[in-house]
């Protein structure tokens, strides 16, 4: 029998200013102010290939790990607004999903008008007992981020591409390849268009537009860099990098 996960979840969008607008579970105030920071768009406009955004990161103050999907919300009254619908997981669950991959079905962006009342009552997860393995064709990608995250682990990791469409996939593998006490503190972001550091949150990886590369220029000792091409190999992988490849 597949087990399943009770989630609860959060809608947040333009309400006089980006802020909560429905949630399933009461949320203080000091953790709906960190999700409407977090939530809110993290650059000024959208960038071509960066139109769907996931992020996730531990919740402060709770034992919630906060994994959200963001879209533009262009039908709303002022410039840049968006809508980021929020999955609040235990962390004990967190540990316990095979494939972290399939929180990407459960995501929904808001019709217009809105139904709020869709998102004010949990979400079950029915988690699949397999894992989904990378394919040929992202092989190279996973190798750039494997490489660029393990062999720098005290650093955060910044990847500039022009679309940030084909990372989804193996980021949400890495993720679920990690230990669970890997997986609550893991903060990614596949799209962001700013400098989400400078709201607090220690990225551990970042996919970012060539277009934002201005941005990272004051990037810290703690900020690591890297243009992706396609048309680059791989630099040659330590074993244990070569032994994360094979399992993802």
């Amino acid at each position: 029998m597949t087990e399943q996960f009770r989630v609860h979840q959060a809608l947040f969008g333009y309400r006089e200013g980006h802020n909560l607008v429905a949630s399933s579970v009461a949320l203080s105030p000091r953790v709906r102010h960190f999700l409407a920071t977090v939530t809110d768009a993290s650059g000024p406009e959208t960038s071509e290939g960066y139109e769907i955004v996931y992020t996730g990161l531990p919740v402060p103050e709770t034992d919630y790990y906060a994994v959200f999907c963001t879209w533009p919300a262009p039908e709303m009254p002022r410039p840049g607004c968006v809508w980021s619908h929020v999955l609040l997981l235990d962390v004990t669950d967190l540990g316990r999903i095979p494939d972290l991959s399939c929180l990407r079905g459960l995501f929904q962006r808001p019709a217009v008008p809105p139904r709020i009342s869709a998102y004010e009552k949990p979400l079950n997860l029915p988690a699949s007992n397999t894992n989904s393995a990378l394919n040929y064709s992202e092989s190279h990608r996973a190798a750039f981020l494997v490489a660029a995250i393990y062999s720098h682990p005290q650093s955060g990791i910044v990847v500039l591409d022009e679309n940030s469409l084909l990372w989804e996939p193996i980021v949400f593998s890495l993720w679920s390849q990690q230990w669970p006490r890997l997986r609550r503190t893991f903060a990614f972001s596949t799209g962001s268009l700013g400098d989400r550091r400078l709201g607090g949150v220690a990225f551990d990886l970042q996919i970012a537009p060539f277009s934002s590369q201005r941005l990272w220029a004051r990037r810290g000792p703690n900020t690591l860099v890297h243009e992706y091409s396609s048309k680059v190999p791989p630099a040659l992988a330590p074993a244990l990098v070569r032994i994360i490849l094979d399992d993802l």
